[in-house]
């Protein structure tokens, strides 16, 4: 029974929800940014690592068939992917300013995902299958120095490109591609995704265990980290996109303690539910933010409710509670279908 993780995965859920409402926005722009591009920028690479530990914790064990296992888990994520595209069709519609927006739809899905927070699911399954094959080939520490050497362009292309325009005192068309092209794949399967998945899977392969004390300390001293790089990047005019450096041993220092908190507790509890409440509410606040956006807009002119702090909690509280009826009501015979919607 998993504990620590599925508790971290409702914690990180609620930084998800944080980054697209801005909570501070109202109170200190300062504040916000900081919550947003330090705290907020934790949960992906923390969920990737959490996906590959536990696809490679299964893959790893004797009895099961590596490609048979691996099509299994890409079948299931990609079913949940498309079920949740379509969900967003309404949203993505109201969105999208272009006048081919009905004709764009299809591929939105296969390119950039069709909202905001869908992005991650296609990546994963991008980041899934570039892992698992490479693993297969060349075994899981090289792919991770592979992984590692894809996600390094990836910081060069997208928070530190100002930087190398600087070094080489150089701002052309052709910097201009790349700074383009860098803010459109910065974040994918082959330059993100792929390596905190393989990060995870390593993380689950080896054998050793870090020590709990270097643990909690590297992971304090790698948020210590992340504030002071999120500035450093604002400083040079960088994109905030959770592509960071410190990122990645603030993920690793995340995973080994979780594992030391949940082998150290007494107590074991079923946790599924809290996992699927976490996975819900990071589907699901998207459609309930743009619901609040509408009624706050035109149907409310009550002060407190375009406060962000009092939004931010009002769209995780329904967001909750929506995430909570979907699970009680998959659960009976008439509305099994709905487990399609994490299962």
């Amino acid at each position: 029974m998993i504990n620590i993780f599925d508790i971290i995965k409702l914690i990180m859920s609620f930084f998800v929800v944080a980054v697209h409402t801005n909570p501070l926005i109202s109170f200190s722009e300062n504040a916000n940014f900081y919550l947003v591009n330090t705290l907020g920028r934790i949960p992906v690479p923390i969920f990737f690592s959490i996906s590959g530990f536990f696809l490679f914790k299964n893959l790893n064990k004797e009895k099961t068939n590596y490609y048979q296992y691996t099509i299994k888990y890409l079948k299931k994520i990609t079913i949940i992917y498309i079920i949740w595209s379509l969900i967003y069709f309404i949203p993505y519609y109201l969105n999208n300013t272009s006048p081919n927006k009905l004709i764009e739809f299809i591929p939105h899905i296969f390119t950039d995902g069709v909202y905001s927070q869908l992005w991650y699911l296609k990546e994963l399954i991008v980041g899934v299958i570039l892992t698992t094959i490479i693993n297969q080939k060349i075994g899981i520490k090289k792919t991770l120095i592979i992984s590692l050497i894809f996600y390094i362009v990836g910081i060069l292309l997208v928070p530190y490109f100002p930087l190398i325009e600087k070094i080489f005192n150089s701002s052309n068309s052709f910097f201009d591609t790349i700074n383009y092209w860098g803010k459109m794949i910065g974040r994918n399967g082959l330059l993100f995704g792929m390596f905190f998945i393989t990060l995870g899977g390593y993380i689950a392969s080896k054998k050793h265990k870090v020590n709990n004390k270097i643990c909690f300390l590297g992971l304090l001293l790698s948020i210590i980290f992340l504030i002071g790089e999120t500035t450093l990047i604002r400083k040079i005019g960088g994109q905030y996109y959770g592509i960071q450096i410190s990122l990645i041993p603030l993920t690793y220092f995340s995973i080994n303690s979780m594992l030391y908190i949940n082998e150290k507790t007494s107590k074991k509890y079923d946790t599924y539910k809290i996992r699927i409440l976490s996975f819900l509410i990071y589907l699901i606040h998207e459609w309930v933010h743009l619901t609040y956006i509408i009624i706050s807009t035109r149907l409310i002119t009550i002060s407190i409710f375009k406060n962000s702090l009092i939004s931010y909690i009002i769209i995780l509280v329904v967001t909750i509670l929506i995430s909570i009826t979907i699970i009680h009501f998959s659960k009976k015979d008439k509305f099994k279908f709905l487990k399609k919607l994490y299962s």
